[in-house]
């Protein structure tokens, strides 16, 4: 049973515990190869609950297509693992990809203090910023919320936007980065984020911000990238001898 290690009491309903228990289990590919998969007085024995709790599990499982059962038979896994690799896309695109965009809001307002810090100016200093929805083949994928200099931010078009990954309008700009500063994070999504991805404002997603640098090392761009909480993350490959780090997500370096 999961449990806050400060409070000594479930942080979740028992039934949503097993639930995700078993869920992570499966998609992790913990029972490929296994015929069968446990019922209920199996798994309320194994996590030290009541049967009608373990059933609501497992009818959760089942309604969501996760795993199969019938009267009088064993249940069985009709999931298929999740499989991160060539599947989801590079998170910062440096070129074309398959991600639709959509302009959610775009202007000049007071910034994010963090990227107020990656300009060198005051908190609460105004930027022009704009956030995207992101589809990757036909889903939501994450929402990318960019900040720059309002002086650059305003020669964007809406149309370019709309279709294109700022690397690519960047460019059209005339502006080239030449390093990017990156680390990743967990969050709760924004109201506005947590809409278009289709989430709960309470569902912690991966987050992704990066500050993109000219070649004198003054920033040019802050972005703080929110994924959607079903969707991989890209695997990346570093070279041990040389700490260097390179994305091999869709073959893209």
């Amino acid at each position: 049973m999961l449990e806050d290690p400060t409070r000594g009491r479930p942080v979740l309903p028992l039934t949503e515990q097993i639930y995700a228990a078993l869920k992570n289990e499966i998609l992790d590919g913990l029972w490929v190869g296994r015929e069968t998969f446990p019922g209920e007085d199996e798994v309320a024995k194994r996590f030290g609950v009541s049967v009608i709790t373990s059933r609501r599990a497992l009818e959760k499982l089942t309604a969501e297509g996760f795993i199969e059962r019938g009267r009088g038979r064993k249940g069985r896994v009709i999931r298929a693992p999740n499989n991160a690799l060539g599947t989801a896309p590079v998170i910062f695109p440096m070129s074309a990809t398959p991600y639709k965009y959509k302009a959610l809001w775009r202007g000049i307002d007071i910034a994010p203090a963090e990227a107020c810090d990656a300009f060198g100016l005051p908190h609460g200093s105004e930027l022009w910023q704009v956030k995207r929805l992101r589809r990757y083949q036909g889903r939501p994928h994450s929402v990318s919320y960019n900040a720059q200099l309002p002086e650059l931010g305003r020669r964007h078009a809406l149309k370019d936007l709309n279709n294109l990954p700022m690397s690519d309008i960047l460019r059209i700009a005339g502006v080239a980065p030449a390093e990017m500063v990156r680390r990743a994070g967990v969050a709760n999504p924004p109201v506005d984020v947590a809409t278009a991805l289709g989430v709960a404002l309470h569902a912690p997603m991966l987050t992704y911000t990066f500050t993109l640098l000219d070649a004198a090392g003054k920033a040019l761009e802050w972005v703080r990238i929110y994924c959607h909480p079903s969707e991989p993350s890209p695997p990346e490959r570093i070279d041990v001898s040389t700490g260097q780090l390179i994305i091999v997500a869709r073959g893209v370096v």
